[in-house]
């Protein structure tokens, strides 16, 4: 598998920006697409880590499959910053289905499967039950639709979360200060946790922990987002 050859020029749109529909402006990710045809595998990832996630996945599925995988906004692999407090989960839902749209995906007549991780799992979630008719199947990783842990679980939970949302208002709110020390508190998290993208060597920044803010946000509830869900 030549990953040189992953992108289709005729498909891919790499890079975040935003494409017209009709009167409106809609958001498109950055994404690859690999593979041809009428079965979609859409991969989404989670906290900390990129599309590159998937190589192996979409080196094999590709033969069959057409493989769009997305990388959410400031997860990049050169760890810029796309948008400082980054899109809601609402606007990410939306993208999702823009950028499904954007390379081609006609849910009327194609079939999607969405692979999902982290983050990328509770989007994926979101996205299925606000449009159901886009999805045939979900294959869930590290999250599930449902998660009921044990209060020692949850302290656990509870202190990695919030430390991370701490990290992002050091680096969005202090830029001089704050920022080098959320990007650190973020990337020792991530080291600990053993996250691929540290194992890879792709920078870790305070600036992918936007998810965590907006979780709080909607107080711990992530399906608290455009009426219907």
């Amino acid at each position: 598998f030549d990953k040189s050859s992953r992108i289709n020029n005729n498909k891919s749109f790499c890079g975040f920006g935003r494409m017209g529909k009709g009167n409106k402006m809609e958001l498109v990710l950055d994404h690859e697409v690999v593979g041809e045809g009428n079965r979609y595998i859409a991969f989404l990832h989670g906290w900390p880590d990129s599309a590159r996630l998937y190589d192996e996945a979409v080196a094999h599925f590709c033969k069959t499959h057409k493989c769009v995988t997305i990388t959410l906004p400031n997860f990049g692999e050169d760890g810029s910053v796309a948008l400082t407090f980054g899109p809601n989960f609402d606007e990410l839902v939306d993208a999702i289905r823009a950028t499904l749209e954007h390379v081609g995906f006609d849910h009327n007549s194609d079939h999607l499967t969405l692979v999902q991780h982290d983050w990328g799992s509770a989007l994926g979630w979101l996205f299925l039950k606000r449009y159901p008719s886009y999805v045939k199947r979900i294959v869930a990783l590290d999250i599930s639709c449902s998660v009921e842990p044990s209060p020692v679980e949850l302290l656990a939970i509870l202190a990695y979360q919030l430390w991370l949302v701490a990290a992002w208002f050091l680096w969005a709110f202090l830029p001089l200060l704050g920022q080098p020390i959320g990007n650190f508190m973020t990337n020792w998290l991530a080291r600990f946790f053993g996250a691929p993208r540290v194992r890879a060597g792709l920078p870790v920044t305070a600036a992918m922990n936007y998810p965590y803010v907006h979780y709080y946000r909607n107080g711990m509830d992530v399906t608290r987002v455009r009426a219907g869900l």
